[in-house]
């Protein structure tokens, strides 16, 4: 038997075989596929892009499983959503089915919507040399039919690529702005379906149809605001509907006030108890009346407009009364609807004339007067430099702002003219002469305006019309230490107290019998003397002052006026009551000083009745 030696069997064990039987050579192939498989599969970016010209029809033939594109897709791959051919069989890679991505035979890509199925491949798409943009974008509308084709399982087409300009939309579809389509149910539902949100714009209106209020008419005399609508630019106007919490802010015009509250909110559809505007009545105000108002029931101010319906009780003040004629007959007023108050507020007047005291103290042929004695007698102040006052004449208070007084007081006899009121000032209630003293009812008031009598010329016109009427800037408040005098307006009593033996009083602080000023008011019975008996007992050269507006009062005995008693006022009393009879004009000197033992000229209030009622009525 033939035998093989070791040394041979080596050498095949070390090299190769020159020859294979057919086993092995299948084996062998099928190792090198293995290999080479992930390569053909792996994931390429190039593949990944998708572009528009993937969408256009492809040729039917072409190398089994490939696309006509200018160049071929991977043998087992087509487009999305196409059924393409593959290898043989007609399939492609493992696990693709019909040429489609990994599990999704005959489906869209995971979150995108399919191309719209009626349509043939590649129809209404947009200009196929240009690509989309490898950015994934989810899809959150939730439509399958929006026409959105996908671009691989990390990509997308945008919008400007998607939806030609010139698409039209079924019935029943919104066209979105980026022309796409979707229901038209979706439109304004708060939901954006469009991918641009454009199906949720111009929404504002209509949703206020639904849920809103309408906007009101504005308010007879008045209007309102729109909160967010105040530049010129908004358009809203009465009947236009607004959404829900939109605030209007009422204002009324003038002679109109708010009745509610001044805003009024959209709840539920509906303005919220809107406010309204009322005509009102003008506030009420009186210096002689006490007024109280008072609406529905409850207290209201009188000194503002008040609304229609309000009621004004009347009053007079205290110190004031009802004049005896031409009495009133109502004491309640009430604002109307058209914005008037159905009566006037009447007029209460002071009561006056009234004293309390009388002096009972000779003092150089005169009495000292007690306090309150004449509540009607002021003292008129001159300013000698800043805020200091020197007493220089004497006035009479006829209502709570009113002073009537001489004329010299207040007249420049240098320049021919008056002086200025600001250099004056009044005290009223005070019964010791200096400006400074202190005296617990004491009232004092800056001179607001002085009016002279109306053809006053000084000593050059022999003091006719001497008289003054001073307001005052801060009216007094009447009391019983400061009161005015009465003023006989009809002259009832004149002709009875203008009589011989009749006697009315003068007060003042004038100097004494040595020429020195009083330090307390003091006050003086003067007589009335008649025409005749007066020009025959005063001297010859004083007659020209006793001019045709004056009378003449006083003694022949020492007791007399003096300087500082000018424009102090002479009162005859009546049933309890002191009416103005004259102002201390002038009087005879003697030696320098006052002749005690001459008449006094007054000027006569009668003479100038009307011109101080005029200014009674005006100013008062």
């Amino acid at each position: 038997m033939p035998t093989v030696s070791s040394s041979s069997t080596m050498s095949h064990v070390g090299g190769a075989s020159p020859v294979m039987s057919a086993r092995t050579v299948a084996l062998s192939v099928a190792l090198s596929l293995l290999v080479l498989l992930p390569s053909l599969f792996a994931h390429d970016d190039s593949w990944t892009f998708y572009s528009s010209s993937d969408r256009y029809p492809v040729a039917a033939n072409g190398p089994p499983g490939q696309s006509k594109r200018g160049g071929a897709n991977p043998p087992g791959h087509n487009k999305w959503g196409v059924a393409g051919k593959g290898p043989p069989g007609g399939r492609g890679p493992p696990g693709l089915a019909g040429g489609s991505p990994p599990g999704l035979h005959g489906k869209h890509p995971p979150g995108w919507n399919k191309v719209d199925e009626i349509s043939s491949e590649g129809e209404n798409l947009p200009d196929p040399d240009r690509e989309s943009i490898h950015t994934p974008r989810p899809n959150n509308s939730g439509n399958d039919n929006d026409n959105r084709g996908p671009a691989g399982p990390d990509g997308y087409v945008p919008d400007s690529n998607r939806f030609p300009q010139n698409r039209q939309c079924r019935d029943g579809e919104f066209r979105c702005r980026n022309n796409e389509c979707v229901p038209q149910s979706a439109r304004c539902d708060n939901k954006a379906d469009c991918r641009d949100s454009s199906d949720e714009e111009l929404c504002f209106a209509n949703r206020n149809q639904e849920n809103g209020c309408v906007l009101p008419e504005p308010p007879e005399g008045g209007h309102y605001q729109l909160r967010g609508c105040e530049s010129r630019h908004c358009t809203k106007r009465p009947g236009d509907t607004v959404p829900l919490n939109s605030i209007l802010t009422y204002s009324c015009k003038d002679n109109y006030v708010l009745s509610g509250n001044t805003i009024s909110v959209c709840v539920n559809n509906e303005w919220y108890e809107p406010p309204s505007c009322h005509k009102v009545c003008p506030p009420l105000n009186s210096t002689t009346v006490d007024i109280t108002c008072s609406y529905q029931g409850e207290t209201a101010s009188c000194s503002e407009r008040v609304l229609p319906g309000t009621r004004a009780a009347l009053a007079c003040k205290s110190s004031y009364k009802l004049p005896l004629t031409n009495d009133p007959a109502y004491r309640e007023i009430t604002c109307l609807e058209d914005g008037l108050w159905d009566q006037r507020v009447f007029r209460c007047l002071p009561e006056c004339g009234t004293s309390i005291a009388h002096g009972n103290t000779l003092v150089v042929n005169g009495f000292q007067a007690k306090v309150g004695a004449f509540p009607w007698h002021v003292g008129i102040y001159g300013k000698k430099r800043m805020n200091q006052y020197e007493q220089i004449c004497g006035g009479t208070l006829i209502s709570n702002n009113l002073v009537v007084s001489a004329a010299h007081c207040f007249y420049d006899e240098v320049y021919n003219k008056p002086k200025d009121a600001s250099d004056y000032a009044v005290a009223a209630g005070k019964h010791y002469r200096d400006w400074d003293t202190k005296e617990e009812y004491t009232q004092k008031s800056m001179v607001d305006s002085i009016r002279l009598g109306g053809r006053y010329m000084g000593a050059r016109g022999n003091f006719a019309e001497d008289i003054a009427l001073l307001k005052l800037k801060t009216p007094f408040e009447l009391t019983t230490l400061v009161r005015p005098v009465c003023m006989d307006w009809d002259n009832l009593y004149e002709r009875e107290q203008l009589q011989t033996g009749q006697a009315g009083k003068v007060v003042g602080w004038g100097k004494d019998i040595k020429g020195e000023s009083t330090t307390s008011l003091q006050e003086i019975a003067m007589p009335f003397v008649p025409y005749q008996q007066c020009l025959s007992a005063v001297p010859f050269d004083f007659r020209g002052f006793i001019t045709s507006d004056k009378f003449c009062a006083g003694h022949l005995n020492g007791s007399s006026v003096c300087e500082g008693d000018s424009g102090g006022g002479l009162s005859f009393e009546k049933n309890g009551l002191w009416y103005l009879r004259g102002i201390v004009s002038v009087s005879p000197v003697k030696g320098g000083s006052c002749d005690y033992n001459s008449y006094v000229g007054f000027t006569s209030i009668s003479h100038f009745r009307d011109w101080i009622r005029e200014a009674y009525v005006s100013d008062t």
